[in-house]
């Protein structure tokens, strides 16, 4: 295979099928893998949202549970005539205290309970009263002055800025009245621990981050930032993407992003917010991720292996018809391959089976053609050169004749009857490079006649070639043109020179002389077929030449007018002793 048909086929049938099988078997397992990943990322976000709400939901219900304890305490408390009357100074304020203990004392570590009256003549506490809670001053703003507006108990955010109220994370409070004319106050103030107990084990197990405001965006607890507590500096950004009093939505901060769902209580009037950070969404992403690789990989590599196994099975016919075809290619076309299936596959090789055959049997057919025409081709033209030779001998004796040169014509008749017992007697396409020479004397010896010792032949001949195989009658019909044709116009000093040498693959034969020569137009017509009417040696012996060899062999011929010509015949070389034996022209 040359270089341009490497470039045509240098892609692989094998390889395409391979990737294909492959593509087929891999890709369903990504997008599979893919479509779970998203599907999984999906419904561990929904997940982890609706676990998000279920919590916020639990932590609301905790603090709404505590409002109504406390309020039911609150409640009591109001309308409680121990109560009443100690606030009126009509009655005993050691029952009043007796009283407010005995309600209060299970929720001690939760809340302290204050007892006020307007006047500030009586104060009952199970804590430490703030100054805020001073009558008439503290009705003027927080909690106390909610209760005075309202009918049942009301909560606020306490005062975070006093150092008293750091612990305290919202008051709730409700006026003592009788007859419609508020006497006094009863009030709680819930630690922030209670809200801290509620929200720890969420935040804990989630890494939540939860903060309690009320409707004015006061933050009443802060799990991550205590010191955002009791100011209004809560996020602004909760503020404007809210919708409603619930919902979620994605806020980013602190360089990463938080699910932000909220909700805001009818009871309570406080909004309860959780954040909760995206990378637990992301943690879960990645184990699912993880294990999605872990078995898709397995499986990918698994479709691997069995897809080169499968192409390794389907393509081995083809791959051995195609090793089959370029054997024949290069070596022999009797090659066959194995016809074994009976699927199209089969039916190819049983086609290329026939195939070869039938370009088998052309290829004979064609090659039996060629043998027949070469041989006709071969005795048409060794039919030709004798009678040419002999025509131009007779001439030559009749002329002697003429001249009463009966000894010339005894010597040419003899010359003749050996030239012609030597052609006619060896009918064999070849004879030795010395019969030939031995025959070309006796042609020369038949000139010398004509020339009168005015004619020197010098042979320049390497004798180890002297057994070399060579066409019959190659020289002679060199010499012939040059006695004929070259010294048509020489009386004297005519030479000759034949030389043969060889190099590795040729045999060379030349004939020079220093006769009149040619120019260029009349070397190159002796060279082409038109030299077939006017020279028949000279076109005889280049025909043979090609014939018997390859397309290096043939003629050249290098003349200069009026100083000589040098025709050189250029052979195959053929080593051998054997005049018998038949080269066949397959074989050259």
């Amino acid at each position: 295979m040359d270089t341009q048909e490497k470039k045509q086929f240098h892609h692989s049938y094998t390889k395409k099928i391979l990737i294909c099988v492959i593509a087929a078997s891999c890709l369903p397992v990504i997008l599979c893998s893919t479509l779970i990943l998203r599907n999984t990322q999906h419904m561990t976000y929904e997940s982890l949202k609706q676990q998000t709400f279920s919590d916020l939901d639990s932590i609301q219900t905790d603090i709404e549970l505590h409002y109504t304890n406390y309020s039911s305490i609150l409640e009591t408390l109001a309308e409680t005539p121990v109560i009443m009357e100690a606030v009126e100074g009509t009655g005993s304020v050691n029952d009043a205290y007796s009283m407010l203990y005995l309600l209060t004392s299970s929720y001690s570590a939760d809340a302290q309970f204050h007892i006020l009256d307007r006047k500030e003549k009586v104060q009952i506490s199970t804590g430490t009263i703030s100054d805020d809670y001073q009558t008439p001053k503290g009705e003027k703003w927080g909690v106390l002055r909610k209760a005075m507006s309202s009918q049942g108990t009301v909560l606020s955010t306490s005062d975070k800025s006093q150092p008293y109220n750091k612990n305290i994370a919202f008051s709730m409070a409700r006026a003592i009245r009788k007859n419609d004319e508020i006497i006094g106050y009863v009030v709680a103030d819930v630690f922030r621990d209670v809200l801290l107990n509620t929200t720890r084990a969420k935040i804990s197990n989630y890494g939540y981050q939860v903060i309690v405001a009320d409707r004015n965006n006061y933050v009443a607890f802060n799990s991550a930032n205590v010191s955002r507590e009791g100011l209004s500096s809560y996020p602004e950004e909760l503020v404007e993407k809210r919708e409603g009093k619930s919902g979620s939505y994605i806020c980013p901060a602190d360089q990463q992003n938080y699910l932000v769902a909220y909700s805001e209580s009818e009871l309570t009037g406080l909004q309860t917010i959780i954040y909760m950070p995206m990378n637990q969404l992301q943690k879960n992403h990645d184990a699912v991720r993880n294990a999605i690789v872990t078995i898709s990989i397995p499986i990918m590599l698994l479709c691997m292996i069995l897809a080169a196994l499968i192409t390794r099975n389907f393509t081995k016919p083809v791959r051995e018809l195609t090793q089959t075809m370029r054997k024949a290619r290069k070596s022999s076309l009797s090659i066959r391959t194995a016809v074994d299936r009976a699927d199209e596959i089969g039916e190819l090789g049983y086609t290329f089976n026939l195939l070869m055959e039938h370009i088998e049997q052309l290829i004979r057919q064609i090659e039996e053609k060629q043998n027949t025409l070469r041989e006709a081709q071969i005795q048409a033209l060794c039919a030709q050169i004798n009678p040419h030779f002999i025509y131009n001998t007779l001439d030559m004796i009749k002329w002697c004749g003429k001249m009463n040169d009966m000894e010339g014509v005894t010597k040419l008749t003899v010359q003749l009857g050996k030239l012609l017992r030597m052609t006619i007697s060896d009918q064999s396409e070849y004879t030795t490079v010395e019969q030939d020479l031995e025959m070309l004397g006796y042609y020369v010896d038949i000139q010398s006649r004509r020339f009168q010792d005015r004619m020197a032949v010098t042979y320049h001949v390497d004798q180890t070639l002297l057994s070399c195989r060579i066409p019959r009658i190659i020289l002679q019909p060199l010499v012939e043109n040059v006695i004929v044709h070259g010294f048509r116009n020489k009386t004297r000093d005519c030479k000759i020179t034949i030389s043969i040498w060889r190099d590795e693959r040729y045999l060379y034969m030349s004939v020079a002389d220093n006769g009149c020569g040619m120019p260029p137009d009349v070397v190159e017509a002796l060279l082409s077929d038109k030299a077939q009417d006017q020279h028949i040696g000279i076109a005889n012996v280049r025909m043979r030449a090609e014939l018997y060899g390859d397309s290096e062999c043939g003629l050249e011929i290098r003349s200069e007018e009026s100083v000589g010509t040098t025709v050189t015949l250029k052979i195959v070389l053929e080593e051998g002793e054997s005049q018998d034996e038949q080269i066949p022209g397959s074989d050259r």
